[in-house]
């Protein structure tokens, strides 16, 4: 037969190990959360950017690219250079280009055209401002060249998706113990007064 201290010892054990599974789960998922916004930065060209290549018009420049910290990969870049002279305006793409230490500039090419970007810091900062762009293509006669580009890349803004956030979810859990400890005093109690009664 179980008696009472018996069965507070083992609903106590259990409450612990519950509780120490919860803070467990908690801390890895915080862990998790960090981790994963962390590696990623996406950059967009600030409202301001632009670049004069050949000395008379200039270039407006929009787009962006993301940038992952951990392994120096850019991807998903997209540069448009616009209202300013042909051969320059176009869209420069580049589906993936891995830094082997730190990155302080980015490419794109159009067809046989190549659009060479340089920031003042390594990626990582935000804004970092434009140190010079270069355009080059194996037809042309010439080489576009700016030392001097004004604007900046900045972390892009998006719309947050809704995340319960790691204190609502500690309060939730803490919450939850309480109410099954509570239960299962409550439940004991209950029980202990109904052997009792029937005897």
């Amino acid at each position: 037969m179980i008696n009472k201290s018996t069965r507070t010892a083992s609903f106590e054990t259990a409450t612990s190990a519950v509780t120490k599974t919860l803070v467990t789960g908690l801390i890895l998922f915080c862990g998790l959360q960090m981790e994963a916004r962390a590696d990623i930065d996406t950059y967009v060209f600030s409202n301001n950017a632009s670049t004069n290549l050949d000395g008379t018009a200039t270039e407006n420049i929009t787009g962006g690219f993301t940038y992952n910290t951990t392994t120096g990969a850019v991807t998903a870049l997209t540069i448009t250079l616009a209202n300013g002279d042909a051969p320059f305006d176009g869209t420069y793409s580049n589906a993936l280009d891995t830094c082997t230490t730190t990155c302080t500039g980015v490419f794109g090419t159009n067809g046989g055209a190549t659009l060479f970007v340089f920031f003042a810091q390594d990626l990582g900062a935000s804004p970092d401002a434009l140190q010079s762009t270069e355009w080059s293509a194996p037809v042309s006669p010439f080489l576009g060249l700016d030392s001097a580009p004004t604007g900046s890349v900045v972390f892009a803004t998006t719309s947050a998706v809704p995340e319960p956030s790691p204190i609502a979810i500690l309060v939730a859990m803490v919450a939850m113990v309480g109410f099954l400890t509570r239960r299962k005093l409550a439940g004991g109690y209950l029980r202990d007064r109904w052997i009792e009664l029937r005897r």
